[in-house]
């Protein structure tokens, strides 16, 4: 199944929105993708868990360092990767605003002999992190997926040749940081935030189900915005995809309840404050 549409006054995805959980779109005959894609989420073991939610006043304290990178420094590591594998990386700063607010995304393409063969012809796979601020560990997985990627760390048990020639197949877009505002946020201590600079749930800003209230839906954790696509983020997000048509979009989330991110900040993580 392929994304396709182009960016115009109409929505150019009526039937797709990244899901709260981690989105997939795939044909069912591409199952070694989905064996890769297995191998590269299983190096998030590795790593620590962030905070969750809360509606309810919101401690303040700064993030563990030491089991997470800073926004700055993490966008800073893959940019040295990006310069030094120019044969496999690019990056690109991708920039917009709406009534005097402004959100800038950074874009990884990786595509092994990038310069000897036209990406059209490979299989595209779009992999966005970080969509809610509070969900640390996603883009720390970002950064563990490009250095396999670039051939600075390895998988346990694979063997790289047949990785690599596997790899030439594709071209892979990763916005490893897709909230950057609502991420400072968080860095600045209110460890619970999940939506973007100006109080907007992105993953309810699409144009899918807008404005739709679920039962247990809450006001201040899932603002949609004033309309779909109103903020900078989303359309960021709108473009990039519509320009790529990728042919498989992978949403990545921590989650709520498999493990301690989301709505555990809103039953213990004031009182472990104590």
């Amino acid at each position: 199944m392929k994304l396709t549409g182009k960016l115009a006054d109409r929505d150019p995805f009526p039937s797709f929105s990244p899901a709260p959980w981690i989105a997939v779109l795939f044909p069912l005959s591409l199952s070694p993708l989905l064996i890769l894609w297995a191998g590269l989420l299983g190096l998030a073991a590795a790593a620590a868990d962030g905070r969750g939610n809360s509606t309810e006043h919101r401690p303040v304290t700064p993030i563990n360092l030491d089991l997470y990178h800073s926004s700055i420094r993490l966008i800073g590591e893959i940019n040295d990767l990006v310069r030094r594998h120019p044969d496999k990386l690019t990056m690109d700063t991708i920039k917009a605003g709406n009534k005097g607010y402004r959100s800038e995304l950074a874009v990884v393409t990786y595509c092994r002999g990038r310069k000897d063969v036209d990406s059209n012809s490979k299989f595209r796979i779009l992999l966005s992190f970080g969509q809610h601020g509070r969900e640390l560990i996603t883009s720390e997985l970002a950064l563990r997926i490009l250095s396999i990627l670039s051939e600075e760390e390895f998988l346990d048990k694979v063997d790289t040749v047949s990785l690599n020639s596997f790899l030439d197949k594709l071209v892979i877009k990763v916005v490893p940081m897709e909230n950057l505002e609502g991420r400072k946020l968080v860095e600045g201590g209110d460890l619970c935030e999940r939506r973007n600079g100006r109080g907007v749930d992105l993953n309810r800003n699409w144009s899918v189900d807008w404005g739709k209230k679920e039962k247990d839906y809450d006001p201040y954790e899932e603002n949609p915005g004033v309309a779909p696509f109103s903020e900078p983020e989303s359309q960021i997000m709108r473009k990039v995809a519509t320009s790529f048509n990728p042919h498989i979009w992978v949403n990545v989330h921590s989650g709520m309840e498999v493990s301690p991110v989301s709505n555990i900040c809103k039953y213990f993580f004031p009182q472990a404050l104590k």
